[in-house]
């Protein structure tokens, strides 16, 4: 029931989003603009709502995993296809407004250049919200390596990979990790967070992604700057 209701649900959205995008090219007025963007950006919002929410939930039967799988699929393929339409409409709405900055004689730029602006600054907010999301609640402790495992690798070889023993309030926890430590004793850096089983999990390493996102940030604010340099600073 509850799948069946997010596909309902997830298909009207789409069938609005197309609505106004259509309303929008055809009346070419700002309001039905916004409308459109806020319409995108509310549903990527509630299909990343009920996708923590399916996926948080405790599971039921035989394969406890796979109770709210479907539902956990519909809500993350519904925010790509919502990501879709945002990115679809935004290069968009730059085509037409380059089109009508032509047609009333007015500094006329390839619209292609506004639309790598829009891509670098939509990969620049996409790598920082995961690097968000992925590092929310994580807190840095010291490890200490008490021994080594032989690990086989998804290659097939046998690696050494050190087991860490961390204290977090109080409370020892151990795992092994592929981290670099040469010897017993060696102090590691490690990364942990409060689980849904009130329970800690320790982690190796925690997402940066500042190489890929602040990059792609200045190519685009920078582009967007040089196109509309006379407007902003004359």
């Amino acid at each position: 029931m509850g799948s069946l209701f997010l596909l309902i649900l997830y298909l009207v959205i789409l069938g609005l989003q197309i609505t106004l995008l259509v309303c929008s090219i055809k009346r070419g007025k700002r309001k039905y603009w916004i409308r459109a963007l806020f319409l995108e950006i509310f549903s990527i919002i509630i299909s990343y709502i009920f996708f923590k929410y399916y996926a948080s939930l405790p599971g039921y039967g035989f394969l406890s995993g796979l109770s709210y799988l479907l539902e956990v699929l519909l809500s993350f393929g519904a925010g790509i296809f919502y990501a879709i339409m945002l990115f679809i409409t935004v290069c968009t709405m730059m085509l037409v407004f380059e089109k009508h900055q032509k047609q009333q004689g007015k500094k006329y730029v390839n619209p292609v250049v506004s639309i790598i602006a829009v891509l670098s600054i939509a990969i620049g907010i996409l790598c920082l919200s995961h690097e968000i999301v992925d590092n929310w609640g994580k807190k840095e402790a010291v490890g200490t390596v008490i021994n080594f495992e032989e690990v086989r690798s998804g290659t097939g070889e046998t690696e050494l990979w050190p087991i860490v023993r961390v204290y977090v309030d109080g409370e020892a926890y151990e795992d092994y990790f592929p981290i670099s430590a040469t010897e017993v004793g060696d102090s590691v850096k490690i990364y942990y967070y409060l689980g849904n089983e009130e329970k800690y999990f320790i982690t190796p390493y925690i997402t940066d992604n500042k190489i890929i996102y602040i990059p792609a940030f200045i190519i685009g604010i920078l582009i967007i700057i040089l196109r509309f340099k006379d407007d902003l600073f004359k």
